[in-house]
């Protein structure tokens, strides 16, 4: 909490000098004088490991045909959907959307974690995906309505949800919009969980 702190342990004796600085650059006390997300994410020790493990460059990122396809065909989904999905993802393991994560910071070309219209067209154009049909894209998947992707909206449309929908999962869930734990949703839980959600207003499907 003080900010005082040393390297001097056994395990940063195999740690780069590029890492630490970006912890010391993360751990200052004035918010002014920290890194903002941004600026952490453009620091040298991200660039390195990009290169070192990417081997490629942004426009030569592949889209698994699956996850395109998911992308594409998540259309016509209701607000209440949206959210529950959105919910539904903050449960998954970093080994169950691996592949999903990798493929949104390979989209993600600023590390802003944001997908734009334009990141997206870079990769999709290669796939003959026009224009307007990405922006359309980006419209049924924007569940905050920013017209931008953020990682939880781009899980929601792609994870395989056959694969990863277990009774617990759907259970918590349940929850999360059963909000008088009467056992049952009602058109006022839902209004309420929503408004907790962020959503003042919902579409009727």
């Amino acid at each position: 909490m003080k900010a005082d702190f040393h390297f001097n342990h056994a395990e940063f004796d195999t740690v780069s000098q590029e890492c630490k600085d970006l912890i010391s650059k993360l751990l200052v006390i004035k918010p002014d004088k920290r890194l903002n997300g941004q600026q952490a994410l453009a620091h040298p020790w991200f660039n390195n490991l990009s290169n070192s493990n990417a081997g490629s460059s942004h426009t030569d990122v592949k889209i698994n045909s699956q996850v395109l396809e998911r992308l594409k065909s998540f259309k016509g989904v209701s607000t209440f959907k949206k959210a529950a999905m959105n919910l539904l993802v903050k449960t998954a393991s970093d080994d169950e959307v691996k592949e999903l994560r990798a493929t949104f910071q390979a989209i993600d070309k600023d590390g802003t974690g944001m997908i734009k219209a334009s990141e997206l067209s870079e990769i999709l154009n290669q796939r003959d995906v026009t224009d307007s049909e990405i922006r359309e894209m980006i419209g049924q998947i924007d569940y905050h309505n920013n017209q931008k992707i953020n990682y939880s909206e781009f899980l929601a449309a792609t994870i395989d949800v056959k694969q990863f929908l277990t009774d617990s999962r759907l259970k918590a869930v349940f929850n999360q919009f059963d909000t008088d734990s009467s056992g049952k949703i009602t058109e006022e839980n839902i209004v309420l969980a929503m408004q907790k959600l962020g959503q003042e207003q919902m579409d009727q499907n």
